[in-house]
């Protein structure tokens, strides 16, 4: 028969044998990731959160503006000064406005900057 096992079950250390050379089957039967897409097996410095201020200096930015100005509503707010309070929101609106910009110009710049479609030199990416 086709679904008969190799050996006793009774035996424990065949069963056992059994079992490592079915799992060592197994395993040269998955590929293996190539280089290029697992990214390597040590982190660059691009990856890095140094990295990608240096890459992006505006979004950390924008990020320390957005906090600031939340603070300073929270501030005038305890203080009840509604009009400093009312500016802090404004101020807050524009932060964010501007590290939106900067995130969607980011991704811009640098996804269709170095992806090029294979065959198509210095064309962008078709999504």
């Amino acid at each position: 028969m086709a679904n008969e096992a190799p050996h006793d079950f009774r035996d424990h250390e065949a069963h056992m044998k059994w079992q490592l050379d079915a799992a060592s089957q197994r395993a040269k039967q998955v590929p293996l990731i190539p280089a290029d897409l697992s990214g390597g097996s040590k982190p660059s410095y691009e990856a890095s959160a140094l990295g990608k201020f240096i890459e992006n200096p505006f979004i950390p930015i924008g990020l320390i503006a957005t906090t600031g100005c939340l603070i300073g509503i929270m501030s005038q707010t305890l203080k009840r000064n509604p009009a400093k309070a009312q500016l802090y929101m404004r101020g807050r609106c524009a932060a964010q406005f501007f590290t939106v910009c900067a995130v969607v110009g980011g991704a811009y710049f640098f996804g269709f900057r170095g992806a090029q479609v294979p065959g198509q030199p210095g064309q962008p990416h078709g999504i």
